[in-house]
């Protein structure tokens, strides 16, 4: 699943492989080794002013690549380097009832839950495990609490009041689990961690994404805990990325945060994987790339593991009819039939309970209760005032309007970094999307900046 990356860097003239799961500790190797410096990668800085992060086999370093998830590196016997897959997710649909179905994913998931909880065990290390408002997460606490592990400690960081706060506070109840929140609020981790976390990632996703997991990490001493259990994936593992009910083919800019600078991205089997299909495209090229860094900071200490991502439960996954995946209609009817308990609490993307009557809209399971408060939010959304309010786990411009010590690290950064973008074109790119683009977006172009400003020894 390319949970730990592989960066890598071949010396055709000299047929040498430098290779590290670091990508900063890689460039400073080959530095300190060969001299070599490196050219900025214009496509992947359009990529992450974008999509948020760059493409799946791409880094901000034109020389460096990433090696694709599922795959591994063969040399030839002419002295080339070829990638070749070992392991690809396919999404071809194969007959099943859905009451099979059913059956067998909660047999698949009760499954993935013990190989990875076990292995805690197995070291006697206590469970740490992630819990918001939403589904995924709320899955993986519940089954390991119904399969009998109990010494969980559970972890929430968020907005205060919103229900990625509310929701595990009500569930963590129930269950007698301990429970650790971490307040977000005035989103002042984002200018204290962003230089860490450019650091962590060489830039190669936006620093929202991650700054908010380095800052919980403080607070916790993992001498005591094992893997760190999450829900990763899972709302597109039992649902779908298709952007309909019926498959569909890549379209450019699809996964993407922001379209001001669609044109400029140019997709290929060099730099992306799985450009034909829509859902596909974004799995390899948003979930197990730009989402999954997300995860980087963890790794400093621990391990982490999805049970949604073990692979035997996602092949069953992505072999079920589209219908039942679509809207998260069997994810839904899984959870209602096996663990009906877990859907009396509030689900957060919906802001409402999925144990009565759910209508779909756009691909949304929602509450009929809920269906006018879901049209204002989708309207909220659509006119850019959605963030805001408070009304989110990291309401991003929010904290920009009402934290002037967020917005001066932001306008601050733009103003001493730009110089460094080289390229007329990119920095005039920068400066457009900075200017006229929403915080998150300002974000990306501030983590472009930082990476140029924390790599200027590198860089030709």
């Amino acid at each position: 699943m390319g949970d730990k990356e592989v960066f890598i860097y071949f010396s055709a003239t000299t047929q040498t492989l430098y290779f590290g799961t670091d990508f900063r500790v890689l460039v400073e190797f080959i530095y300190q080794h060969t001299g070599t410096t490196f050219e900025i990668n214009e496509n992947a800085a359009y990529s992450l002013l974008t999509h948020g992060h760059t493409l799946c086999r791409e880094t901000l370093f034109n020389e460096i690549k990433r090696l694709a998830p599922g795959h591994y590196l063969e040399f030839t016997s002419e002295g080339s380097l070829e990638e070749k897959p070992f392991y690809l997710i396919k999404n071809t649909p194969v007959p099943i009832s859905e009451q099979e179905a059913i059956k067998k994913i909660d047999q698949y998931f009760r499954q993935a839950v013990k190989r990875a909880f076990d292995k805690d065990a197995e070291y006697g290390y206590r469970h740490l495990v992630a819990l918001r408002g939403g589904l995924d997460s709320r899955m993986t606490t519940w089954v390991a609490h119904d399969l009998g592990y109990k010494d969980i400690l559970n972890y929430t960081f968020s907005q205060t009041d919103y229900w990625d706060q509310t929701v595990p506070k009500d569930i963590t109840q129930v269950l007698q689990h301990e429970w650790m929140f971490q307040a977000l609020d005035n989103g002042l981790y984002l200018s204290r961690k962003s230089r860490e976390a450019v650091q962590l990632t060489g830039g190669r996703s936006q620093n929202a994404g991650v700054t908010h997991t380095l800052n919980m990490l403080n607070n916790i001493n993992f001498n005591k805990f094992g893997i760190v259990h999450t829900g990763q994936l899972g709302d597109v593992i039992l649902g779908t990325y298709y952007s309909g009910s019926k498959a569909r083919a890549f379209s450019p800019g699809d996964g993407a945060v922001s379209q001001k600078l669609i044109k400029r991205v140019k997709y290929s089997s060099q730099v992306a994987v799985q450009i034909e299909d829509q859902e596909l495209f974004k799995f390899y090229n948003r979930g197990l790339t730009g989402v999954n860094i997300g995860l980087k900071p963890m790794y400093q200490y621990t391990e982490t593991l999805s049970p949604f991502l073990d692979v035997d439960f996602l092949n069953f996954c992505f072999s079920l009819p589209l219908e039942y995946r679509y809207g998260h209609r069997i994810y839904i009817k899984w959870i209602k039939k096996c663990y009906p308990q877990a859907a009396d609490f509030v689900y957060e993307k919906v802001g409402g309970k999925i144990n009565g009557r759910i209508m779909n809209i756009k691909g949304v399971p929602v509450p009929l209760i809920r269906v006018p408060s879901m049209i204002i939010k989708y309207l909220r959304k659509k006119t850019g005032r959605l963030h805001k309010t408070k009304q989110h786990m990291n309401p991003l411009d929010y904290w920009y309007e009402n934290n002037n010590e967020l917005k001066e690290f932001y306008n601050d950064q733009l103003k001493i970094n730009i110089n460094r973008v080289k390229n007329v074109e990119l920095r005039k790119a920068c400066e457009f999307v900075f200017q006229k683009g929403a915080t998150i977006e300002k974000d990306q172009v501030v983590t472009f900046l930082l990476f140029l400003q924390d790599m200027e020894t590198y860089v030709k």
